[in-house]
């Protein structure tokens, strides 16, 4: 067994873990996918210890919830040898970064037969995330205009289909590297932030989707319409910005999406399966080079997301 721990504040694996312990009522999924994400490693560098703590988070493994694989141990509605791929509780729900999981069956999803394994890990978290932002925080209409601020990433790439999908106009904004892939998702305006200044567009949004985690309510006000919404991706580091939302009307909204939802992921694959979703490949690692994707993850430019293959 493989895990992402943390020992000294530095990243390792071990091949020493336990078996996790089988439970009658929960199923067994042999890994063959897992995402490796930003959040995994603030987790693994201690970051979010006293919130495990918290949620009741013991296991050995620390990181990982988007994964994908097949069923040695069937329970409730998966059966075993099922192709499966899922969103586990990001707090509390058993991590992915092993090459076996013991988890409630809620937490997968069948994949279609259209669908790789190496899709189904690659857009659980981003496509279910770019849903909820349009749907439930931004409450996306036809003709709407929204900025997507890190357009090419694991997020933003589903970010920018979805609110196309939902007929509204996308401005997506990344580095050189970027450019195509979000035109490629059906951005239409798409912006180097190395050429133009973000923060300077001349024009007003919606809605400001933030995925870089670098702005602040002051940074893009003036982006915003009079009742524009600003979306950072890390709310915790926008807490100030949500007291203002008492006596203004342009808003700071809390984004959240603590694990997957069965029906939604559902919706999502058959979303792929018609090719109306596009998961574009992105970079796999054998589990054995995780310092080299980990070193891939610090860098900017990441398009898509990166997964690990055990």
């Amino acid at each position: 067994m493989k895990g992402l721990l943390n020992r000294d504040q530095t990243l390792v694996f071990s091949d020493k873990l336990a078996r996790p312990s089988t439970v009658p009522d929960k199923a067994v999924v042999q890994v063959h996918y897992a995402s490796l994400h930003p959040t995994d490693l603030d987790t693994a560098r201690g970051a979010y210890d006293f919130l495990l703590w918290l949620a009741g988070a013991r296991g050995e493994v620390r990181t990982g919830f988007e994964f994908s694989g097949v069923v040695s141990q069937g329970a409730g509605s998966l059966s075993t040898g099922d192709r499966v791929f899922g969103y586990t509780n990001v707090m509390k729900g058993p991590k992915t970064h092993q090459q076996e999981v013991v988890l409630d069956p809620h937490y997968a999803v069948r994949l279609p037969d259209e669908v790789s394994l190496a899709q189904g890990a690659a857009f659980a978290v981003g496509a279910m995330t770019a849903q909820h932002v349009w749907k439930s925080i931004a409450e996306l209409q036809p003709g709407h205009e929204v900025l997507i601020i890190g357009g090419s990433g694991g997020v933003g790439i589903y970010a920018i289909q979805i609110a196309r999908l939902m007929q509204a106009k996308v401005t997506a904004v990344a580095g050189p590297a970027g450019q195509e892939l979000m035109r490629r998702m059906g951005a239409s305006v798409v912006i180097d932030y190395r050429k133009q200044d973000v923060t300077h567009l001349g024009q007003q949004y919606d809605a400001v989707l933030d995925l870089t985690c670098t702005k602040k309510f002051k940074d893009i006000a003036d982006l915003l319409t009079p009742r524009g919404k600003f979306i950072p991706a890390d709310p915790m580091k926008n807490l100030l910005d949500f007291c203002g939302n008492i006596w203004r009307r342009k808003r700071t909204k809390y984004l959240y999406v603590s694990e997957g939802k069965p029906s939604e992921l559902r919706q999502l694959a058959e979303l792929v399966e018609a090719g109306e979703l596009q998961v574009p490949a992105g970079q796999t690692y054998d589990v054995e080079d995780i310092d080299e994707a980990i070193k891939r993850l610090e860098r900017p430019g990441v398009q898509g997301r990166l997964l690990l293959r055990f």
